[in-house]
Parts: structure tokens; sequence; C-alpha cells
């Protein structure tokens, strides 16, 4: 079964504020309201085109070509050429050819029916000998949920789906690489805690991999 965490630390709880509108029917203003929400933070056992997210991240390079692995599942699911185009497209307009370790970029979710946006980290480096680092996973973890949030900014709430960045080709064993993932996620949500990202999701497929997830997601935040 999936894990579904309400952690109670700080930065897994949002203030939301409905902005002040007018009710159609009546034409009369509406007062604005402001509630709590909790942020939710959950692993799932399934690949992260099915995880219902709104944007999912994609575990790229500097070159922001698409490989094997995640990528290869967004090639196939979100119309292959078409989104390696975009890509490259984006990459040469916005970032000079070349992806930076704090950068993301960002495209729509092409063909697919499912997905509405990819974010593209450079979680991995095959020029560097060591691949991949926490550092450099934390980073990418950041990066993605400040372009996330600025999505949401204009869509509305998102939820987001993300791998485990820089495990396998990346080198980091699978624990490394999810305790990276939320020291960037806390370090993004302590500076902007009411960024409009309502759920995170840890898409991994493999039952051995998620069991393993499940439990050590279960500690971090408990202990952050």
């Amino acid at each position: 079964m999936p894990t579904r965490l309400r952690a109670e630390v700080s930065w897994c709880r949002i203030r939301v504020v409905t902005l002040r509108g007018e009710n159609i029917a009546t034409r009369r203003h509406v007062p604005g309201k402001e509630y709590i929400m909790r942020r939710i933070i959950e692993a799932l056992p399934c690949s992260i085109v099915d995880t219902g997210a709104d944007a999912v991240i994609n575990a790229s390079n500097p070159d922001a070509v698409l490989g094997g692995g995640v990528s290869r599942a967004l090639f196939n699911e979100c119309g292959g050429d078409v989104l390696q185009k975009a890509m490259h497209e984006k990459l040469e307009a916005e970032f000079d050819g070349e992806l930076g370790p704090e950068d993301c970029l960002v495209t729509s979710g092409g063909m697919s029916a499912k997905i509405r946006f990819v974010l593209h980290v450079p979680s991995v480096d095959y020029r560097d000998p060591r691949t991949s680092t926490a550092e450099r996973v934390a980073s990418s973890a950041e990066a993605a949920l400040r372009s996330a949030s600025a999505l949401a900014a204009k869509e509305g709430p998102l939820a987001v789906a993300f791998p485990l960045l820089g495990a396998g080709s990346g080198g980091l064993s699978p624990g490394v690489s999810l305790r990276a993932m939320v020291d960037g996620m806390r370090r993004f949500f302590k500076e902007e805690p009411e960024a409009p990202v309502t759920r995170v999701v840890f898409a991994v497929p493999e039952q051995d991999k998620y069991e393993l997830v499940k439990k050590r997601l279960d500690e971090l935040l408990v202990l952050r």
C-alpha cells in the first residue's frame, strides 16, 4: 500500500488564502478566506507517469538529452521526438545551450493525457567522474520546486512527482538520493512556506526500493 504522510513539521503545512472575488449568480462581492491545509508528502510504487501529478520531474543532464530510465518513460509518454525538440529549443533560448546545477528547464507534457508539465533538472553530469552528488541532487530538487511554484502561481496549486534523482546511473544509493532530495525540499519550503505546491510524490516503481523509501521518508520527515 502507498504511504501518505501528513507530517507534523512546519514546511509540510501551507497557508492558503482565497482571493476576494465575486459571486457570479448574485454579483455580490465574496470576502477572501484563509485556512490551513497540510502539504502531502508521499511515496507511490508506480511509474512517474502514473502518479496523477500535474508536473513531473525528469532526471536530466546538462545537455537535456533524453536517455533511459525516467527519461525514456517520459519520452514514450510525451511524444518522443516532439518532447526532445521542445527541450533543445528551450535549452538554447533560455540557458545558452547548457543546464547548470541549479537550473530547471520547463516544458509542457507534450502529447501526454496524464502530465501537464515536465520539469527537467540536471541531477546527473556524465562529464563528472562522480556523475552525481548529494548536493547536486538537493539543488535539483530545490530548483524543480522553485519552477513548480512559479507555474502554480499562474496555473493554480500543483502536485509534483519526483523520481529518485541521482540514483541508478547517477551512482547514488536510494537512501542517499532521498535524503538529499528532502534536504533540498526543506530548504525551498522554509524559504517559501506558502508556495502553492500542495502534494509531493516520490515515484518508486521497484518494490524493494519503494519499501526502503517508504520507511526512510517517514523517518526523515519526523526528524526534521
